[in-house]
């Protein structure tokens, strides 16, 4: 394919991904993005498609369609849409179904309050899970290290007003929970601790 002859073409493919991907910055669509790569391979095999007359180099149109076919009937390049925890894959359960009732309980805990929270490095994937969950139910949560910004959302990071009068909390992977802790709510895999660490 020649794509220096594509112009806005060119433009479209480049841009598709991040218009049906793209979050802009809003935390309740963290994850959905690589729901958008299924679209980003279509448009690939459809310009594959289009270039394929000018192109010699292919194997016949009838090879090609039948090489993608193949790709879409394999088990491993079909496109799921489930949350399942990724220490155990096959088993098809929700990765975070204390999710909830944890983030009910620690709203709950903070009465009216911003969720003002801390984690070790590692913990960061469960207070993603965290901030979305408060999001989706109206509470207030935000992480006090600004240094997270990077992967966080901008309103997913406290103010210092917030980090002042907020209730804060500790989330702890389980292999990194403190002798002693005392949890306040439990995740699959991680503990939630009052205080800043």
């Amino acid at each position: 394919m020649d794509f220096r002859r594509g112009g806005k073409r060119d433009t479209l493919i480049a841009s598709a991904p991040a218009s049906c991907c793209g979050s802009g910055g809003r935390t309740r669509n963290v994850g959905y993005f690589s729901w958008g790569i299924p679209a980003a391979l279509l448009l690939v095999i459809v310009t594959a498609l289009t270039e394929l007359p000018r192109t010699r180099s292919v194997a016949s149109p009838r090879a090609f369609a039948a090489a993608v076919a193949a790709f879409a009937a394999a088990p491993g390049t079909r496109t799921s849409t489930a949350d399942v925890d990724p220490r155990n894959p096959r088993a098809g359960y929700p990765a975070g179904p204390a999710r909830p009732a944890a983030v009910a309980r620690m709203a709950a805990l903070a009465a009216g309050r911003t969720i003002v929270l801390s984690f070790p490095h590692d913990g960061w994937t469960d207070v993603t899970g965290i901030l979305v969950q408060a999001s989706r139910t109206g509470g207030a949560a935000c992480v006090a290290a600004p240094g997270w910004a990077f992967l966080m959302s901008p309103p997913s990071v406290c103010t210092p007003a917030q980090a002042r009068n907020g209730c804060p909390m500790t989330v702890y992977p389980d292999d990194q929970v403190p002798p002693g802790a005392h949890p306040m709510a439990r995740l699959a895999r991680a503990l939630v601790t009052s205080g800043s660490k």
